[in-house]
């Protein structure tokens, strides 16, 4: 099988549930098929809890802290999050991260209190809920989620993966807040692309060359 493969050629492809998922993941729905299985077995140390955003002293992991007893089901979406108030500590990092941005305060309001639901949902309820705010303001295709292992035949099943496949075509530079002191930030949360362009983010992802996927990073994963 070849291990470079253009986006276009790729039919239907399955996805685990990233909570506010990377750029990259948001233009890998936006050029072809995807099913989003919320069913699928959590992964550890990979980004289905957890999102990049970029603050002062530069990449910074959100991570949503999950609540275990003696057994944590394995189903992605029946896992519950944490009881407490962390919310409010992610909160105030997004909050210094992007204060400064050109848009966030455009969407702080409704984006602290899907964040405030947190304690209360699965983290399958909290993928899901990230996808649709990023869906309704980035005007992503309706996502094809699915609660229960599907048996569907994808072309590339990359559900039980800790990592997707990146891509040998680069993910296009925009501005971002601290791009004086960084280089541009390629696996960021869609969340930076959203409080940076706006209204542009759509047409960015919309207008975005087509990726081709290097999937010989995949085997180790």
């Amino acid at each position: 099988m070849e291990s470079h493969v253009p986006i276009g050629g790729l039919k239907h492809i399955g996805l685990p549930g990233f909570i506010f998922p990377s750029v990259h993941y948001c233009l890998l729905i936006q050029q072809c098929n995807c099913t989003i299985d919320l069913g699928a077995h959590y992964v550890k140390q990979s980004e289905r809890n957890h999102f990049w955003i970029l603050g002062a002293n530069g990449s910074q992991k959100i991570t949503r802290p999950m609540y275990s007893k003696n057994v944590v089901p394995s189903a992605t979406g029946a896992i519950r999050l944490s009881p407490g108030s962390w919310y409010k500590n992610q909160i105030t990092a997004i909050q210094s991260a992007y204060g400064k941005s050109a848009f966030y305060f455009y969407f702080k309001e409704e984006l602290n209190e899907l964040m405030r639901q947190w304690p209360e949902a699965t983290l399958g309820g909290a993928i899901e809920k990230s996808y649709l705010f990023l869906q309704k303001h980035l005007h992503l295709p309706e996502a094809h989620i699915v609660h229960t292992f599907s048996q569907e035949n994808f072309d590339h099943d990359w559900r039980m993966k800790k990592q997707l496949p990146t891509s040998i075509t680069p993910v296009k530079p925009y501005h971002q807040v601290f791009q004086d002191r960084f280089d541009f930030q390629y696996n960021l949360s869609a969340l930076d692309l959203l409080f940076n362009l706006g209204p542009e983010a759509r047409h960015y992802l919309h207008q975005h060359s087509l990726l081709t996927l290097d999937l010989a990073d995949l085997q180790s994963s």
